[in-house]
């Protein structure tokens, strides 16, 4: 019998830093409880920018994006609207 280990056979290729760091917006979504919509509303205001597109056109975000969706909502908690937010 072959002891364990926690070590694969097989190297495991090397992750990059973007994929480490991009999120599509389904992700970021789930990352803050919020709908895609609202997400696709924070940027029509500009209070969120994807850092990029993926070759397939989807919105990628950065880690940072969801302390950014996170800050808005708390914001909005305070009683802030979405046009006050965007005076900040």
């Amino acid at each position: 019998m072959r002891p364990l280990s926690l070590v694969p056979d097989s190297p495991i290729p090397p992750a990059t830093a973007d994929a480490l760091r991009d999120l599509r917006i389904g992700d970021l979504a789930k990352a803050t409880g919020k709908t895609q919509r609202v997400l696709r509303l924070y940027e029509e205001l500009g209070l969120l920018t994807p850092t990029d597109r993926s070759s397939g056109g989807f919105r990628l975000y950065g880690q940072e994006a969801i302390a950014r969706v996170e800050w808005i909502g708390k914001l909005q908690e305070l009683g802030f609207t979405l046009e006050q937010i965007q005076g900040l």
